[in-house]
């Protein structure tokens, strides 16, 4: 036990450190790209926001901040289509994205015309089963694969929007768009939904709804015995009463029966008494239902406890 969590720990630190790598990779492309910008050598700068795109594995905030940077290098460079290209893939990642105020009309304009036909995008992901399906909503070539992975940084399975891609029930999910250099554009949980095959089955002795069951079959055949033994002990009694008489062969009869059926009684509710311990003993040490889960979020993920007490 002791080794498989250490085991885990261990991939878990590893891949935070691959995507911190990746993130540091990103960032030293843009701040390079900045520092051009400062020295007003805006084709070396736009040159560096590509390099960064290209590294790949960015965030969506990383991504943004690049698409903005190359549309207001586009600008400074005269190129309006170009800068209106790289601002409106801004804006499908930030819809209410805003320039400060005063900016140059070639920016603003720029911005304009890309707000114009900017479509946000929106990123959904369902469970089918033991797969997940993402669908986005973004113009025509921003999205170009989904992966699903346990968490925004974590290795997982690649495929393309709407298709089914495998990730077993019980296991939460995070479904990520990706451009096509495998930068993060967006993300969305999926929750974990049930266990495959409903989970490791407790077996039957170890559960206490057939104790209960038995117990109850013991008391209900204990209570009819018992009535039966009133009955034959009324009948009994009236036997006695007649002053007629009845041969002594009636008697022994209705006496024997009577007997007999106060037995099964006894043992009905002996037996209904035993298996009532029983069952409240298998009861008392039923497996608790508790599990760790590592759940993604937008920013990361997180182990949670769950349990009953």
């Amino acid at each position: 036990m002791v080794s498989r969590g250490a085991a885990v720990i261990a991939a878990l630190a590893l891949a935070a450190q691959a995507a911190a790598a990746d993130e540091a990779a990103v960032a030293s492309h843009l701040a390079a790209a900045q520092r051009a910008r400062a020295a007003l050598r805006y084709d070396a700068a736009l040159d560096e926001v590509a390099r960064a795109l290209a590294a790949g594995d960015a965030t969506p905030a990383q991504v943004a901040a690049l698409y903005r940077l190359g549309g207001e290098l586009a600008a400074g460079l005269d190129r309006p289509a170009e800068a209106a290209a790289w601002f409106a893939r801004w804006l499908t990642l930030e819809p209410a994205g805003a320039l400060p105020a005063g900016v140059s009309p070639k920016l603003e304009a720029a911005l304009a015309a890309a707000r114009a036909g900017a479509t946000p995008l929106a990123l959904t992901a369902r469970r089918e089963g033991d797969a997940i399906v993402a669908t986005v909503g973004a113009p025509a070539g921003v999205v170009r694969a989904i992966r699903v992975a346990a968490a925004p940084g974590a290795r997982g399975v690649d495929g393309g929007v709407g298709q089914p891609l495998p990730w077993p029930r019980g296991q939460a999910a995070v479904a990520i768009a990706l451009d096509e250099h495998g930068n993060h554009l967006a993300y969305a949980a999926v929750p974990a939904g049930g266990r495959r095959g409903g989970g490791p089955s407790t077996p039957l002795h170890r559960r206490w709804q057939p104790y209960a069951g038995v117990a109850l079959g013991c008391g209900v055949l204990g209570g009819v015995f018992a009535w039966r033994t009133a009955v034959a002990q009324d009948e009994f009694d009236a036997l006695r009463a007649d002053p007629t008489g009845h041969p002594l062969d009636v008697y022994e009869a209705v006496r024997a029966r009577g007997e007999r059926d106060a037995l099964v009684a006894n043992l009905g509710f002996a037996g209904a008494g035993a298996f009532a311990v029983v069952a409240a003993i298998v009861w008392w040490q039923r497996p608790q239902a508790t599990s760790l889960a590592i759940e993604p979020s937008a920013d990361g993920g997180a182990v949670t406890l769950r349990g009953q007490f």
